[in-house]
């Protein structure tokens, strides 16, 4: 078994084997950190700086908000139930909150971890995707949240991933905006 807790990713390097998605991206960015950006930080203040985002990624945003957010609206669709709107409403209000911290730390930041694109940005897109086709509004009346996620959403990279595995957003697009619509109000 490569993966005690019976779940993906699991990354495979010879007889290396590591799992957990943030401890994955950290080992190729220190690994490879020489061939692209360094997501993880040059000094150390920028390294705790990322590491700090990250935790705040996984516990504030992904653990209480986004993913329990994110699977009510995967299992309606799934079981053609309708939304449960007293499970959405207080998730919706903890991504809202998560999002209004950002909006604040990004007036003074042009990424989360500092002026520099970090692991953290890497993380956060893909669930930012669902939530701009679900619930636009939570970043679009962001005005710093807005223009770093278009930023990290431009990036050739971001743009590629979504060329060469458009599945991995299932069921949450592509859609057009009034599939989504539909989505959100079925």
């Amino acid at each position: 078994m490569c993966q005690p807790f019976h779940q993906v990713p699991v990354f495979e390097s010879g007889d290396f084997r590591l799992y957990e998605s943030r401890a994955i991206v950290r080992y190729i960015a220190e690994k490879y950190k020489d061939a692209g950006p360094n997501i993880l930080g040059s000094t150390l203040e920028e390294k705790a700086l990322v590491n700090q985002w990250v935790d705040v990624e996984a516990h504030q945003f992904n653990d209480f908000a986004f993913a329990p957010w994110s699977m009510e609206y995967y299992l309606s669709w799934m079981m053609k139930r309708p939304l449960n709107e007293a499970l959405v409403a207080p998730l919706y209000e903890k991504l809202g909150y998560f999002l209004d911290v950002a909006e604040k730390h990004l007036s003074k930041t042009k990424y989360l971890a500092g002026n520099f694109f970090s692991m953290v940005d890497l993380n956060i897109a893909p669930s930012l995707l669902r939530v701009s086709v679900l619930q636009p509004e939570l970043i679009n009346d962001r005005k710093n949240v807005k223009q770093w996620y278009e930023s990290i959403t431009s990036r050739p990279a971001f743009k590629k991933m979504l060329e060469v595995d458009e599945g991995w957003r299932f069921p949450y697009g592509p859609f057009t905006n009034e599939e989504a619509q539909k989505l959100r109000t079925s």
